[in-house]
């Protein structure tokens, strides 16, 4: 695949614009957004994949495809969402055989910020071992990831916890209380989008960053 050059300058005016129509001015328009969206978000997939796999984990699946590692840029029906289309590109990099229930890596980029996050989803049978990951002495290493995380960008952003009181068999009051309540969690903070997007050296900018996630990464890959 090309190497990547960066995005047009057009993409970042395009974006809004998207999120403001519906699928049909969409399809009028499928040329331009594949040129400054589409193609540009599948050679940055590529080229972050071996740098994503050295500064994060190495199992990192990195897809450059819709469907893959990039979002369909038409809303999901079964959620209710203002707009049809997004006003914005979404990237996964995941680990795991199910993309949906794996710990994953995301790079959201829109017009005028970037966000990353880790995250990942607990399907059914993963609760309760991330359950009694989070009340053991792994809970104690999660609390220190995320304040040192916290430490690194003051405006960290947790999800907010799922259930409203901690689960049956758990401690009301212990340490990590907040966490036993989560079902899903996805922790990441927003940055101004940089000049260097329309350059090769947003890759490197891009992996500085996720780097900050890798222990995150790996708690979420192996508590359960």
């Amino acid at each position: 695949m090309t190497a990547f050059t960066g995005f047009p300058d057009d993409t970042w005016t395009l974006l809004p614009r998207i999120g403001s129509h519906d699928r049909r001015w969409l399809a009028e328009h499928r040329d331009t957004y594949r040129e400054s969206v589409l193609e540009p978000a599948r050679v940055l997939v590529a080229a972050l994949a071996d740098p994503l796999r050295a500064a994060v984990s190495p199992g990192l699946q990195a897809v450059p495809s819709v469907n893959g590692s990039i979002a369909p840029v038409i809303n999901d029906a079964r959620f209710a969402t203002a707009t049809e289309c997004k006003d914005h590109v979404l990237l996964r990099f995941w680990e795991g055989d199910d993309k949906y229930s794996s710990s994953t890596l995301s790079l959201r980029l829109s017009a005028n910020e970037i966000e990353f996050a880790a995250g990942r989803r607990f399907d059914a049978s993963a609760i309760p071992d991330y359950r009694a990951a989070v009340a053991g002495p792994a809970g104690v290493a999660l609390a220190g990831i995320l304040a040192e995380l916290r430490t690194a960008r003051p405006a960290l952003r947790i999800t907010e916890p799922e259930l409203r009181r901690v689960p049956a068999g758990y401690d009301p009051e212990h340490p990590q209380a907040d966490l036993l309540r989560h079902r899903s969690l996805r922790v990441g903070w927003v940055e101004s989008r940089p000049r260097c997007t329309t350059g090769q050296r947003f890759v490197p900018w891009i992996t500085r960053r996720a780097a900050l996630l890798a222990d995150l990464h790996g708690w979420l890959r192996d508590c359960c």
